[in-house]
């Protein structure tokens, strides 16, 4: 650990420079996780117990760049990552000018980790007794100095756990009101393993037959999304 410690960041790093992007995800360490998440989840591995997961519609905008491609770089995007399903993909998101671009990198953006969501679910699906509750969380927290972050990455936090006072920023009425319907969720779902009671919109489980989400928002509804033709593609993409 010493050693560890003695050394520079750019001594650390220099085995990634210039690599491809890093890819988050599980750690196969033979200890705590004893093999990757797709055989876990065929095998029944996995620990059955209620899951509730889900994304934030705007969790790219972290990144520079987001929502502001031009049209030809998107769809040279387009051409490396799909290779010959890029005319399949840009048919889905077609950008004939930059303002489109934008638009299609934003939508394409969600809906692709909507799919991988629903995929991850359905894994689970395939050898689990208890349900999953996805949601999709689409609301942009106010910020006025920054609205092109959107409904950005952990946006969601002060909702599930009712605190707006703590941060300050304009709160509405529909703050406050998705404030309490989400914590509701949350504290119902840690002591009953379902985040349905009444007075709360009704949630429904994941199911294969029925990729429904909780969008979480303005008006809190179940959606079946995104629609067939994107979440074929990107099923076909991801396997």
């Amino acid at each position: 650990m010493q050693a560890l410690r003695a050394r520079s960041a750019r001594d650390l790093l220099a085995p990634v420079a210039g690599a491809p992007p890093v890819r988050f995800g599980p750690v196969v360490d033979g200890w705590l996780l004893t093999d990757d998440v797709d055989t876990v989840y065929a095998k029944g591995w996995q620990q059955d117990v209620p899951l509730l997961t889900g994304m934030n519609a705007d969790e790219g905008s972290a990144f520079g760049g987001y929502g502001t491609t031009t049209a030809a770089a998107f769809r040279e995007q387009a051409r490396t990552r799909f290779g010959d399903r890029a005319e399949r993909f840009l048919t889905l998101y077609p950008a004939s000018s930059d303002a489109d671009a934008g638009r299609a990198q934003v939508r394409s953006a969600r809906e692709g980790a909507l799919v991988a969501l629903q995929q991850l679910a359905a894994e689970r699906a395939a050898t689990a007794k208890t349900p999953a509750f996805l949601y999709y969380f689409d609301h942009a927290i106010p910020w006025p100095e920054h609205p092109e972050y959107g409904a950005f990455h952990t946006a969601e936090v002060p909702y599930v756990f009712a605190n707006l006072a703590l941060l300050k920023r304009p709160w509405t009425a529909v703050d406050r009101r998705l404030a309490d319907v989400m914590s509701s969720y949350w504290v119902r779902f840690a002591t009953n393993g379902t985040p349905n009671a009444p007075g709360l919109p009704a949630w429904p489980a994941f199911t294969t037959s029925a990729p429904r989400v909780m969008v979480l928002g303005a008006a809190s509804q179940p959606r079946t999304m995104p629609d067939a033709a994107v979440r074929r593609f990107f099923e076909d993409a991801n396997n």
